[in-house]
């Protein structure tokens, strides 16, 4: 926060589905808006509340997700276009800077079909900016998903060694989250669809998690048997987020994450 008031950036929007830490950003003078969208592409009226907010909030803008790779970029190109700062052919060229991945078809997508408001179309649309919008069930599940993943990669960088050397929770413990966050979203059936394969995915996870679980808990760990289960973890994550996720979805039920 420091260094992004240093740079003159007066207004910072979250397209990430975590909730932005508001209080923080007050603390410097800058302002939050929270305008999440997922990793399948960026809806119109999200788009076009993107470009308002470019055109009308002070300062300069930092725009930022999880990674800093995949969505931001997209929605800042997006935002630029809609707002007429950059052509729409310079939104390939800005995903391209970025690093964001091609994988991500809907937000590829989402750039290329950018087109500019006019300035009547940004003048009448409302001017709420929210500064914190509350992530989905399932949305707030991938949240601590990822963070526990995140941490298991932590574990497995250092050899699995025991929580003592890493100064953190046990390496079980994390598993442990992440199969009781497949778990519950799998007992909550207006959570997820039934026909479009993401319950099975999250049951294999399940399964996953509850396996490389059992193998961090014995005594002694066999480091081989944690890393095949580990693999086939992030394996599966990756599988799910193709098919779920990353390519353009026209319900978008497992974005924004």
């Amino acid at each position: 926060m420091r260094t992004l008031d240093d740079l003159g950036v007066k207004t910072l929007i979250s397209v990430d589905a975590l909730p932005p830490n508001v209080e923080l950003a007050k603390q410097f003078g800058l302002r939050y808006v929270h305008l999440p969208h997922g990793y399948d592409g960026i809806p119109p009226s999200r788009a076009a509340e993107l470009a308002k907010a470019v055109r009308d909030l002070p300062g300069r803008v930092y725009i930022h997700c999880h990674h800093g790779l995949h969505r931001s970029p997209a929605a800042a190109a997006v935002a630029c276009i809609g707002a007429g700062t950059i052509t729409p052919s310079t939104g390939a060229a800005l995903l391209e800077l970025a690093g964001t991945h091609k994988r991500y078809l809907g937000l590829h997508a989402a750039v290329a079909s950018a087109r500019a408001y006019s300035p009547h179309d940004l003048d009448a649309m409302p001017a709420s900016f929210p500064r914190r919008v509350e992530p989905s069930p399932i949305a707030a599940s991938m949240i601590e998903i990822e963070r526990r993943f995140t941490l298991l990669k932590e574990h497995a960088t250092a050899g699995w060694r025991t929580s003592a050397e890493l100064g953190d929770a046990p390496a079980e413990y994390h598993a442990l989250i992440i199969r009781e966050n497949y778990a519950e979203l799998l007992r909550s059936s207006a959570t997820l669809p039934h026909s479009d394969g993401s319950r099975e995915s999250f049951r294999q996870a399940e399964r996953i998690a509850a396996e490389l679980e059992s193998n961090l808990r014995q005594t002694p760990r066999r480091s081989g048997a944690v890393d095949q289960a580990f693999g086939r973890l992030a394996a599966s994550c990756s599988s799910c987020h193709q098919q779920h996720r990353d390519a353009p979805q026209d319900a978008g039920h497992l974005a924004p994450n």
